[in-house]
């Protein structure tokens, strides 16, 4: 019953991420965001995951957070920055989309 408990909890609690990053459909015009944000509402249990079942410290699933977090950022959410597979401007079209300017 514990063991059950143990794999439900962490999926259950990843369904409901999902569930609340499909909520944003009411905010948002397009469908486009439903991919990168249901990869965003994953991505932290599929890592937590891993770091639970490796036995790994907590100064590791931060630092495992931390790296998935820019991976994901530049792989999932600018692709359009990646030259030959290696991120070329990623942090300069970052900064261009935070600040509201157009692109050139």
């Amino acid at each position: 019953m514990v063991r059950r408990a143990r794999v439900i909890a962490p999926l259950a609690l990843a369904a409901l991420s999902v569930v609340a990053a499909l909520s944003l459909g009411r905010v948002v015009d397009s469908s486009r965001f439903v991919l990168p944000v249901v990869g965003a509402a994953l991505l932290p249990h599929a890592l937590g995951a891993v770091v639970r079942w490796r036995g790994w410290s907590v100064w590791i699933g931060w630092a495992l957070a931390i790296v998935g977090l820019v991976v994901y950022v530049v792989v999932a959410l600018q692709t359009s920055t990646l030259g030959s597979g290696f991120p070329a401007n990623t942090w300069h079209a970052i900064e261009t989309q935070l600040s509201g300017e157009t692109a050139q």
